[in-house]
């Protein structure tokens, strides 16, 4: 018999937005809104976000945004098995779950199986399945339509029938890939192409070694480049000491269709290394976060010879934010009020783009701003400015007190500027 669990992270602690409901099982929670049984069966479960295969030994996390307010994962059964699907949750955000089945070779689910809206007199949903041989597939999505946030599912599976644990696509769990060559193309816009949107789907786990192929392709790989550095430093098996089968702590950070961030670490003193991912899945960047940080391209046209580590630094951790943490601005600002107009950051770039152009303080510059703040290692923007014909956009950090510019966009060019406030 097979049995597996999920390791549970619970929903991120991340401030959420979201409609104000009351407690769980009242009467003033109100009617669902969107109820899929409402929307009929030509609607395609409303385009939902695809996850792919439920994961039964991670966890399976997703957010409720603008562009993704329904999400699907699929599994199957081989035989008999019974299965608990949970979303954990915090604050406000009620999530709706349904459950569909349908039989091999058949091409449509039909009427959703069944459904749960609050478990146990919480905002939460569970459905519990003592399911056969067949396909499966489950949506959730938000009992308001304006709620917003993080959730988890959870997936349990204890029977016969379970799925193996341990697929993880193209990965071999006897082979580990070296550090690959030069992607053609300059690393300075594969690393902006990256960070320039936000994050699309997170997870964080600890799995052996062994066991890297249930990450998926990417998160398997970042473990394989984790081991390939270390092997390139002194070795990985002297790093890690005397175990056979050490745990790796991974985070995967999916940035949409744009590119992908690996980080691992094995929690050990300064042993941090992100991995960063462009939209072919090839690797373009490594980052070793240490009191004397490592950093590498591996593009054919770096174009980075202003990148230094702590920019890199800034990248990696002041970019990282969710479309709900970003908050956008618009209007009219000039030299001379740009530090009244705008924080201290997004002023920097108004000066910046002022000695640009040449303008004089009082012309007007149009501004359009996504600033997203209270990050663990400082905060970010991205602002665009407008003047006489002229637009360029700027994306910028707070490097502890300190403004820099991180990129910047003219046109259809991108540098990789790392220009510091002075």
């Amino acid at each position: 018999m097979k049995k597996v669990m999920v390791w549970a992270l619970g929903a991120m602690a991340l401030g959420l937005i979201g409609c104000g409901e009351d407690a769980a099982g009242t009467d003033e929670k109100g009617v669902e809104e969107q109820a899929i049984d409402d929307l009929g069966k030509a609607d395609s479960f409303f385009k939902p976000t695809e996850h792919g295969q439920v994961n039964f030994n991670l966890a399976n996390q997703a957010a409720l945004v603008d562009e993704a307010l329904f999400h699907a994962w699929e599994f199957t059964l081989s035989e008999g098995a019974q299965v608990v699907l949970t979303t954990q949750t915090s604050g406000n955000l009620d999530t709706v779950m349904y459950l569909y089945r349908r039989d091999p070779g058949q091409s449509s689910w039909g009427r959703f199986h069944k459904k749960n809206d609050d478990h146990d007199g919480k905002l939460s949903s569970q459905i519990k399945l003592d399911g056969d041989a067949a396909e499966y597939r489950v949506v959730v999505k938000g009992h308001k339509k304006a709620m917003r946030g993080p959730f988890t599912l959870e997936a349990q599976c204890d029977g016969a029938g379970c799925p193996d644990p341990n697929a993880g696509g193209t990965c071999d769990a006897e082979v580990f890939a070296d550090f690959p060559g030069s992607v053609a193309g300059a690393c300075g816009a594969e690393v902006h192409a990256v960070f320039n949107q936000p994050i699309s789907f997170q997870s964080g786990n600890t799995v052996p070694v062994s066991e890297r192929c249930s990450l998926g392709p990417l998160g398997a790989l970042g473990v394989e480049y984790y081991i390939a550095y270390w092997d390139g430093i002194f070795g990985f098996s002297d790093f890690v000491g005397d175990e056979e089968d050490p745990l790796m702590n991974v985070e995967v950070s999916s940035y949409g269709d744009k590119g992908t961030v690996v980080g691992v670490d094995i929690g050990a003193d300064e042993d941090f290394v992100a991995f960063v991912f462009n939209a072919q899945d090839e690797l373009v960047m490594l980052f070793h976060d240490e009191q004397s940080p490592t950093l590498e391209f591996f593009c054919d046209d770096a174009q980075t010879d202003k990148v230094d580590e702590d920019c890199a630094a800034r990248t990696i951790y002041n970019m990282a934010r969710r479309a709900d943490q970003e908050k956008l601005s618009e209007g009219q600002t000039s030299g001379a009020t740009a530090a009244d107009d705008l924080d201290e950051l997004m002023a920097f770039g108004v000066a910046t783009f002022v000695t640009e152009l040449g303008l004089g303080d009082n012309d007007a510059i149009d501004f359009q701003a996504a600033r997203w703040e209270d990050r663990f290692d400082g905060d970010g923007a991205r602002l665009t400015l407008g003047a006489n014909g002229t637009t360029i956009t700027y994306t910028m950090a707070n490097d502890f007190g300190t403004a820099v510019i991180l990129f910047v966009e003219e046109g259809a060019g991108v540098t990789y500027v790392c220009q510091s406030q002075e």
